[in-house]
């Protein structure tokens, strides 16, 4: 992992300017704090400490090199800035760079014999150095015995001869643990002579004199880190660091396509010397003192692999959070305790055992996980409490013959690998990932893998090469790329199928290729279920000659051989739903179904996988075989039933859409109950549904007369592009949808389709010619901005989105009124908007104007919480801007609407530290308070909405036990939905007791209804008035 969810933050002007502000912050934070501040040397030991943590990372986190023994550079880089400070009179700063410079030129030499062998001629030339010097050393000694750093002739000569055989043996070619022991050897032997040298104070030590400040070396510690940090970045980013991470996850294969592994190991080995060097250096400084016990004990590295574990290794960033983590508990845990050293390894079990990928790799798995319950679950499934209780299922699964753990259905084509900028097709890959997530939870030890594309006639086929490798070019998709693999074989359990395949009356024989045959979709599969090639694989051919229940059987045959040998497997079959291709080219961004009944069936076959029912699935095959020419008879399927037998229960559609005309499907089979409960609840689970909406087939139109198409528009900024039929079409991933619900059932309410959902919702189509408001809008706000003189783009927020347009108002401490815009989440800013101020800012009343981040960029909850950081922004810094803190009202438009309802229902005392009644009325105009229709609509490509978040954030599930009165209004000409929706919600409201009013403005559109707003004496203006004026006196 190079990377992360902290290091996604050092990249991106944003990113660059956080970072800049942190870095002025630790500038101008030392003044602040007065001299000699505690805080301030914390500081300190936090950058020595991270940047000993980028020198171990850098050997171990990035090149694969293990060393025990960085604490020699530790004691070397100390004593030479001891030995230039106190004998040479050299000033700390100046013997500081040079004292790094020497631990470099240590490691260079401790790397001189990198490329040769223990017995190879090459080994003659350092022997040869290391005996000329011991020859001049004796000299030196015989000539002024001060020199004499051991006092004993055969002392003196056995540890000379011990660090000549560890100085010409090629340290660099040794690997894992014979690499830990070799470094920790060269560096106890070398503390040893530090340790007997008299020049520098034998075991008594030296002191470091200096006059610097500790200001001084907050100063050089934070320059330090920084440079650190930039040198390993830049050195990441080049090819060098492609180079290294090949050589720490296969140096033989890395040599073997051109990477000179040993200049890559040398590089890594003399800068981390180097940086533990110069961060050695400055901790001395600091310590004023050190000694030969001290400088080089093995704590040391005890010290760097905390701060690197615990942080999060192979990321820029996990030595940094380490480093917090470190100085944490030595300086401040540890002295409570007065055992340092024990809470130091107390930690660093904790760490090793609940979060082995570091504070870093903890993050990222948070970020990447759905909710927050999956974002537990997934860090719990990486401790090893969890790998505990894996082994220990493995272990009963093993015993009761129960060896799949997962099965999965995936396509072959490599059409979504190599063209993910295909909508539809990048659904499929995105598919592929969930597959993957669940795979990796399963814990399988092998992947048995039956792909429709490995044709074999005569014999079935298994492959036993240990190890394939190569580059693939498919002979269809060749124009596209081509397609890399390298994944390791089970050859021990394909042996045993094919030594039993002889009780299921099939002859099989082994085949030994690294190239041809492997095909497309077996490369596919493994590429992206197995894409660190971290479980070995067995392949089974496509025999012609064997119908679907030969071929379960043997599936049947390969579980139970992997059973015999204690393994649990993952069964995968490879291959598409429906055959009919498209015989034309096409633009993939516009692909379809090129049967015309294909999406039916491949529905129809989806559904009766989710249903669980064998005899169903059964009985349905021929007739899905004959109407929808199922890739091979669907013997891939076959494979999975038969590899899993009584333990399938229904189905989990991770992805489903057409590949160049063709049926693919993602499709996990629900080995327990509840997986399978899941899958049945609504037909196809929520994150399936969402996938089947977004690449299906053309909808089918809805019931009923057909919507009115939309007029020519004119042309429009980008920013304000709403959603509507022209640009749905050209939406990622949504130029088609399902035609209809699943099992004949409902969308959404009496929905079966997402064109009558769209029809519903989509309010460009639904006026003659959209664009005459969108000019509208442009050119009215333009004039307000020239009339009220607003102060633009107030930030409230740390993103750069997160600002809002101040309109004030004439007299002192006015009334504040928050607007918030719409464009269904995704779409238009502040900006269009000025002009709702006009009426406002005339009757006396404050205007802010929001503008929030949009989806996809952010989730529906991060918009929410957005919202009311700027609730509680306008609160604390009212009266700088001439408004009454006391008296603050909302106002959204659409999914401003929506937005005004999330306000009015937030636990402001509570979750925000404000007044209950901060926010003290609300009026949300067109707006929309369930999401639930949004995730079967064109939207949800941008939306990106599953359970969870429409949950949390539907406000008709979060009607608040007491809050201000509300006004609910909308066109009189807006659809059905819009009424319902405003309908129900002010319903439920006022229901609960909350004081609200519905507001007829009939003969108005979902955008003429903003109009009100540039008016004081208009229905809506006046109402919001009339409300402001009423909380007051109340």
């Amino acid at each position: 992992m190079l990377g992360g969810f902290l290091d996604r933050w050092l990249t991106g002007w944003r990113a660059r300017a956080l970072v800049a502000a942190g870095l002025v912050v630790l500038v101008l934070l030392p003044p602040a704090l007065g001299p000699n501040s505690y805080l301030t040397q914390l500081l300190l030991t936090l950058f020595v400490f991270a940047v000993f943590g980028h020198a171990w990372n850098l050997l171990a986190g990035y090149c694969g090199l293990l060393s025990f023994g960085n604490q020699v550079y530790v004691g070397i880089a100390g004593f030479t800035m001891a030995i230039l400070v106190y004998y040479g009179g050299v000033h700390v700063w100046v013997a500081m760079p040079i004292a790094g410079l020497v631990s470099a030129a240590f490691a260079f030499l401790l790397a001189i014999p990198v490329r040769a062998s223990l017995i190879g001629p090459s080994v003659l030339k350092p022997v040869a150095v290391a005996v000329a010097l011991w020859i001049g050393y004796e000299i030196l000694v015989y000539y002024d015995p001060w020199w004499d750093v051991f006092g004993d002739p055969y002392v003196r000569r056995v540890m000379i001869l011990l660090l000549i055989f560890l100085g010409a043996m090629p340290l660099l070619t040794l690997q894992g643990a014979y690499f830990a022991v070799a470094t920790w050897l060269i560096a106890a032997a070398v503390g040893t002579v530090f340790n007997e040298w008299k020049l520098v104070g034998a075991g008594g030590g030296m002191r470091i004199p200096s006059s610097v400040t500790l200001e001084e070396m907050y100063y050089v510690g934070l320059i330090l880190l920084v440079f650190a940090t930039w040198i390993i970045r830049a050195l990441l980013n080049s090819r060098i660091g492609l180079a290294l991470t090949a050589v720490r996850d296969d140096a033989e294969a890395a040599g073997t396509v051109g990477v000179d592994v040993a200049k890559v190991k040398l590089l890594a080995f003399v800068l981390s010397g180097a940086l533990t060097g110069l961060a050695a250096s400055l901790y001395f400084v600091e310590a004023v003192s050190l000694t030969p016990p001290s400088a080089f004990t093995v704590f040391w590295s005890a010290y760097f692999v905390f701060v690197v574990v615990a942080g999060g290794m192979g990321s820029l960033s996990g030595p940094i959070v380490g480093a917090l983590i470190f100085v944490v508990i030595d300086r401040l845990l540890s002295g409570w305790l007065d055992q340092p050293l024990l809470v130091l390894g107390l930690a660093s079990v904790i760490v090793i055992l609940v979060l082995p990928r570091g504070v870093v790799g903890a993050l990222d798995v948070l970020r990447g996980a759905r909710d927050a319950r999956s974002a537990w679950r997934e860090l719990f499934e990486a401790t090893a409490l969890a790998d505990l209780i894996g082994r220990l299922g493995r272990h009963r699964r093993s015993r009761d013959g129960n060896a799949v753990v997962a099965a999965f259905l995936v396509p072959g084509t490599p059409l979504p690998l190599l063209r993910p900028d295909a909508p539809g097709w990048k659904a499929l890959l995105d598919g592929y990932k969930d597959a993957a997530r669940s795979l990796e939870k399963a814990r399988p030890d092998v992947l048995l893998v039956y792909s429709t594309q490995w044709i074999a006639v005569l014999d079935q086929l298994w492959q036993t090469r240990p190890r394939v490798r190569g580059i693939h070019v498919d002979e269809n998709w060749h124009a596209f790329g081509d397609l890399a693999y390298d994944f390791d074989i089970d050859a021990e359990l394909a042996q045993a199928c094919i030594d039993q395949s002889d009780d299921v009356g099939v002859r099989s024989k082994p085949v030994n290729y690294d190239r041809f045959p492997i095909d497309t979709g077996t490369i596919v599969a493994a590429n992206l279920l197995n894409p660190d090639s971290r479980r070995p694989l067995v392949l089974a051919s496509n025999n012609l000659y064997h119908d679907g229940a030969l071929t379960g059987r043997l599936a049947a045959l390969a579980v139970q051989c992997a059973a015999e040998q204690g393994k649990r497997v993952a069964l995968i079959g490879v291959g598409g739903l429906s055959g009919a291709v498209h015989r034309r080219e096409i633009d993939p961004a516009e692909d379809s179904f090129a049967g015309d009944a294909d999406d039916h069936w491949n529905r129809r076959l989806l559904d009766a996988l989710i249903a669980g029912d064998v005899s169903q699935l059964r009985a349905l095959l021929p007739d899905y075989a004959a109407n929808a020419r199922g890739d091979m008879g669907m013997k891939h399927l076959e494979w999975l039933l038969g590899g899993a037998g009584p333990q399938w229960r229904g189905a989990y559609v991770h992805a489903y859409g057409p590949v160049w005309g063709s049926g693919a499907a993602v499709v996990e089979l629900a080995l327990d109950d509840r997986l399978a409960r899941r899958g049945r609840a609504r037909g196809i689970p929520a994150e399936a549904k969402r996938r089947l909406t977004v690449s299906g087939a053309a909808p089918e139109p809805a019931a009923g007369p057909a919507p009115k198409p939309p007029a020519p528009k004119p042309s429009v900024p980008a920013q304000l592009a709403a959603p509507g039929p022209s640009r749905r079409a050209a939406t990622p991933a949504a130029a088609a949808a399902p035609a209809a619900a699943s099992s004949g059932g409902f969308l959404y309410r009496n929905f079966r389709t997402r064109a009558e959902i769209d029809a519903q919702y989509d309010v460009e189509a639904s006026v003659e010619d959209f664009g005459v408001y969108v000019e509208f809008f442009l050119s009215n706000s333009e004039r307000v901005r020239r009339k009220l003189k607003p102060t633009l783009d107030i930030p409230y927020g740390p993103t750069a989105a997160e600002h809002l347009d101040l309109y004030p108002a004439r007299a002192p401490d006015a009334p504040l009124h928050l607007f918030i815009h719409g464009g269904y989440w995704h779409s238009l800013s502040s900006k269009e908007f000025s002009f709702v101020a006009e009426g406002l800012v005339e009757a006396g009343v404050a205007v802010a104007v929001l503008n929030y981040d949009l989806c996809p960029n952010v989730t529906m909850t991060e918009i929410v919480r957005q919202n009311r950081a700027a609730v509680k922004w306008l609160y604390e810094n009212a009266r700088r801007h001439n408004c009454d803190p006391e008296r603050i009202s909302v106002s959204g438009h659409s999914a401003g609407g929506h937005l005004t309802a999330m306000l009015m229902a937030t636990d402001w005392a509570g979750a925000w530290g404000l007044p209950a009644d901060v926010v003290k009325s609300g009026c949300a105009v067109s707006g929309l308070f369930d999401l639930a229709p949004f995730a079967h609509s064109w939207l949800q490509p941008k939306l990106k909405l599953d359970a969870g978040e429409i949950e949390r954030n539907s406000p008709i599930l979060h009607i608040p036990q007491s809050a201000g009165p509300l006004i609910v209004t909308l066109g009189g000409d807006e659809s059905a939905e819009f009424h319902r929706q405003s309908q129900d919600f002010l319903a439920a409201w006022t229901r609960a007791g909350l004081p609200g009013t519905y507001l007829d403005l009939p003969g108005l559109n979902h955008f003429t209804v903003l109009e009100g707003y540039m008016d004081r004496r208009s229905p809506l203006c006046s109402a919001i008035l009339r409300q402001i004026e009423e909380t007051r006196a109340g």
